[in-house]
This record gives C-alpha cells, structure tokens and sequence, in this order.
C-alpha cells in the first residue's frame, strides 16, 4: 500500500512499522517527508496542498485530519500517543512548529485560519488547544499548554500542571506574542506585538497588550 502512495502523491514516506494509514484524497505534496515509527496513526487530506513539511510521529493512535487547506514549510512532531490534529478549510500554515510532548491532546485549527512562519504550538498531556474560525498569527507567536519541564515541590508534587488554552474566532495576534497554558480569549479580539498572556481570560472584542498582559480597551474588532 505505501508503495503505490509513494508513486500516486510523488512524496518522501518512510515508515518504519505496519498499521499506520494514509488516505489523501484529491491533495498534492512536494518534498514532504513521513517519519512514522508509531502504529495504529491515521493521516487523512481533503483537497490539502503540502509543500516542504515534514510529520515525525514516534507515538502509536494518533490523528491528523486536514481538509482543503495549504501547509507550507511546517513540522508536526507527535511523541505521545492518542493526539489528534485538526485543520479545518482553506488553512494556511507556512512555517508553524506543532508539538504533542504527551497523551490525549487535541489540536484544532478552525477554518480560514492563518498561521506565519516562526509560530509554535505545543501540548503536554492531556490539553485541547483550540483556535476559531478566521484568526490571523503573525509571525513568532508561540502558544503553549505546557512548560515542557515538570517543576515539583520537596515531596515530588508536580506544581506547573498543563492546561487548555482557547483562542476564539476573528482573533488577531501580532508577531512575538505568547499565549500560555490556561488562557482564554474572546472572539474579535486583538493581542498587541510581544504580549504575553500568562493563563488569563479576556473577553470578546478586548484589545490585549503587554507583559503580563491585560485588556487595555473593550468593544473594538479589527479588519484586514
């Protein structure tokens, strides 16, 4: 089966176990490389462009479902098991860095969605980022749900637990800014360049600045 995929889609695929499936319907690659040494992973495109990009599952059931969107220059790295990532339609994710340290997260990238280069996404264990539907990141931001490294107390207690993050539909976030675990922002709202909000909630329609960020204004929204 993989052979025939090799010759049908003309890209790089290098499994080195049975079990893992590959279904790409109507979806064009070029110089895309598969590093897949997990079982039981399901890829799955609609109608999706992928240039450049390569997947690096190491973890077993996993799931990556894309449809009618372009990525462009991109990582997807999965070390745990059970993840899933989900981009919706008419995407663009050019030089993004996609991170599952862990188990049991999920990924979503709502339709319309763009994302530039130099941003990352990052889950530990157990954490859904999800982003709406018509956001813009500019370049550099980084959105994580966890701090990658456990910190614990005298008595082994794990105190920077991961945590969710959502971000709404229409947000707009300029280049340099951080969303850490446990945050939540509204729909139409604007995250000023090289802010860093540090688990907070911001309502819909809020512009956001600074470090550690705030609302500095409510009611506004933004255009392209």
């Amino acid at each position: 089966m993989f052979h025939k995929i090799i010759r049908y889609f003309r890209y790089m695929l290098t499994p080195r176990n049975d079990g893992n499936f590959f279904e790409y319907h109507k979806s064009n690659y070029k110089k895309c490389k598969y590093d897949v040494s997990g079982t039981k992973n399901k890829f799955c495109s609609k109608q999706a462009i992928f240039i450049n990009s390569k997947f690096d599952y190491a973890g077993n059931n996993n799931l990556a479902i894309f449809n009618n969107s372009k990525i462009k220059n991109t990582a997807i790295m999965c070390d745990g098991d059970n993840n899933q990532l989900i981009v919706g339609n008419n995407c663009v994710l050019n030089g993004v860095i996609i991170w599952f340290g862990g188990c049991n997260n999920k990924i979503i990238v709502g339709d319309n969605t763009v994302i530039s280069q130099g941003c990352e996404l990052t889950c530990g264990n157990n954490n859904e980022l999800i982003i709406g539907n018509s956001c813009l990141f500019a370049k550099n931001c980084h959105i994580f749900c966890t701090d990658g490294h456990k910190i614990l107390s005298k008595d082994g207690k794990r105190l920077n637990e991961d945590k969710n993050i959502s971000i709404g539909n229409h947000v707009l976030i300029f280049h340099g800014s951080y969303v850490l675990k446990g945050s939540k922002i509204g729909d139409n709202s604007v995250v000023g360049s090289k802010s860093s909000i540090c688990g907070s909630n911001h309502k819909a329609n809020s512009l956001i600045v600074g470090t550690p960020a705030e609302t500095i204004k409510e009611d506004i929204t933004w255009e392209e």
